[in-house]
């Protein structure tokens, strides 16, 4: 297995690389736990696809007006207590939560859309610092197993939380579920506690600024956060392939989120199948894209070889579009794990290609940008396959074959586009191999 080979066997012996791995995996777990035990809340006290699709909104539109000031923050401030303090900030929430639940047995559908805003307006500042903590803790020799180990771990907890919702859903109190995984959040911010961030030597970015990355004693930026973001945004449009990652992430995630997320529990809730049927395709999911961790580790990344990655990528859309004609259980098992392998296969060749050839003083802001483009349209994704399923101007076959059928056509446009055929010509990435 590719977490136990010759090649990985250093970084496990490092013990600071474990303190960030398992920390990592447990906030996972609770991440996935907390998305499908929130989710299956409101489908099942609601019943409606509208209230489904009302929360996870509310839930990503602060991720999207803040997710850019996060990457500014992970820039100037210490990404190891950005991810601990958002890990806190989770923990008492859900603490709360989970006492109004033993308190008053229902909730308002407002407390849960104030959850999910909070919770949102905290991933904002997570997950930039989170994608751009790896190179501070291990080197760049490193830097892509780290990666890939870290991503096949982070899809192994998708396969496990699944299966810890499925399991806190026989607890029958929604309450008790809410607060295990408060009590995940905070685990993963104790183990933080112990992670030591290397100091990186002196770098010049491609504007031919020079930048001295301390991350215990970096002297404080004097631009302002606004001025350190207009930074960040135009490195990034200055370099032709980050701007054609950032366009395809936020085309791609309009028509995957939506449908997915809003389509899956209707779907299950339609055929009056159990919660534990959500879970189990959520699994799936999370295990197909360990499959495809493991097999792009092996497959080094595809490195010399990423121009395929848009024709991998089609598949995706064929997969969408045969969800709605899922019958059996069975079906949507076997579909949603050929997703997950596919999303791995091309999600992590190309975090390593971006972590790689961008300078490490705007690391955090680009893939604070890159976060934002992957959920700039989420809102109106969520909200509008959620009305169009409420108002039944589509009905949900139709809408997981349309949007699967723009998605195939997509990546094969991509495919053909010139500076995705030669994005491996970068001279950073050309250093590197």
């Amino acid at each position: 297995m590719y977490l136990f080979t010759h090649k990985t066997s250093s970084l496990w012996r490092d013990l600071n690389f474990f303190r960030l791995w398992l920390a990592s995996v447990v906030s996972s777990f609770g991440d996935a736990a907390y998305f499908i035990l929130l989710g299956w809340f409101v489908i099942h006290s609601m019943g409606s696809p509208l209230a489904l699709g009302t929360v996870l909104t509310v839930a990503s539109i602060p991720r999207l007006i803040f997710m850019l000031i996060g990457g500014v923050m992970a820039d100037r401030f210490n990404r190891k207590w950005i991810l601990i303090t958002s890990l806190g900030t989770r923990s008492i929430v859900l603490v709360f939560f989970s006492l109004f639940l033993l308190t008053f047995h229902r909730v308002h559908p407002l407390l849960i859309d104030t959850l999910a805003i909070v919770f949102g307006t905290v991933d904002a500042f997570f997950w930039p610092a989170n994608g751009s903590i790896v190179p501070l803790v291990v080197t760049d020799e490193k830097l892509p197993t780290a990666n890939s180990l870290i991503q096949t771990s982070q899809q192994l907890s998708a396969v496990m939380g699944p299966l810890i919702a499925s399991a806190l859903l026989l607890m029958h109190r929604y309450a008790d579920m809410f607060l295990v995984v408060a009590l995940m959040y905070l685990g993963s911010a104790g183990i933080l506690l112990f992670l030591r961030l290397r100091a990186l030597p002196l770098e010049t970015s491609d504007a031919n600024e020079p930048t001295l990355r301390d991350t215990k004693n970096a002297t404080r930026q004097t631009l302002s956060p606004l001025r350190d973001l207009a930074s960040g945004i135009s490195y990034t449009l200055s370099i032709r392939i980050l701007t054609l990652i950032m366009v395809a992430s936020l085309i791609i995630n309009v028509l995957f989120m939506g449908p997915i997320n809003i389509g899956i529990p209707v779907l299950v809730h339609i055929r009056d199948w159990r919660g534990s049927v959500y879970a189990t395709f959520e699994a799936s999911l999370g295990f197909g894209a360990i499959a495809g961790g493991i097999l792009i580790g092996l497959l080094k990344g595809l490195r010399g070889h990423m121009k395929w990655l848009g024709m991998i990528g089609s598949g995706v859309g064929i997969g969408i579009a045969l969800i709605g004609w899922i019958n059996n259980p069975w079906q949507g098992i076997v579909i949603m794990s050929a997703l997950g392998v596919i999303i791995s296969v091309v999600n992590i060749p190309f975090t390593t290609y971006i972590q790689t050839i961008v300078a490490q003083d705007k690391l955090g802001r680009v893939m604070s940008l890159l976060s934002f483009m992957s959920i700039g349209l989420t809102p109106l994704s969520y909200a509008g396959s959620a009305f169009l399923l409420q108002v039944k101007w589509l009905s949900l076959r139709q809408l997981f074959l349309g949007t699967g059928s723009l998605l195939f056509l997509f990546w094969v446009i991509l495919t053909i586009v010139p500076s995705f055929r030669t994005l491996e010509d970068h001279p950073k990435w050309k250093k590197t191999a």
